[in-house]
């Protein structure tokens, strides 16, 4: 597999040369499954539920009992917040926040990886720089880069080191 490795130096795009791209990562077999299971990962990774529901002892009221225990011909009751009376309590609701964190297995997280890479070079949708040298530290720049080339709304910037720079950050 081959790329064309393009500048950032400048708005317009220039094709710099070709790169040779691993096969084991760039050539893998499209596993939409597992891209999916990646991507609900992800979505789930950070997510925490705040419902929550009020028990019968949270209700408000009912404190009394509500008609006597016997000699009314209706069945017995201590409390109007029952979850059986409406306005009342709620048995088995959410209670308190819950988290939806799971760990997919690592070699799931990169068989996804690898298959999305894979998809995005086929799709023409993955550009390699040669570097992230920008001219002048105006975020502007970077958006105009992104607009000209027709990068797409999402753009994931990766150094060398993994870290961004000082005139990339918007």
């Amino acid at each position: 597999r081959q790329a064309w490795i393009e500048n950032t130096d400048s708005v317009e795009e220039k094709k710099l040369g070709l790169i040779e791209l691993h096969p084991e990562i760039f050539a893998a077999q499209p596993r939409v499954d597992i891209i999916q299971e990646n991507i609900e990962w992800q979505r789930k990774y950070r997510y925490v539920s705040f419902a929550t529901t009020k028990s019968r002892a949270e209700v408000r009221g009912g404190g009394r009992k509500p008609w006597p225990q016997k000699g009314g011909g209706r069945a017995r009751h201590g409390s109007i917040r029952s979850p059986i009376f409406v306005g009342g309590g709620v048995a088995h609701g959410p209670r308190n926040p819950k988290t939806h964190f799971y760990m997919l297995p690592f070699y799931k997280r990169v068989l996804g990886l690898t298959s999305t890479l894979s998809v995005k070079l086929a799709q023409d949708d993955l550009h390699i720089v040669s570097n992230l040298d920008i001219p002048n530290r105006e975020p502007e720049f970077i958006r105009e880069l992104i607009k000209e080339r027709n990068w797409g709304p999402s753009v994931l910037i990766i150094d060398e080191v993994f870290f961004f720079k000082e005139n990339i950050q918007s």
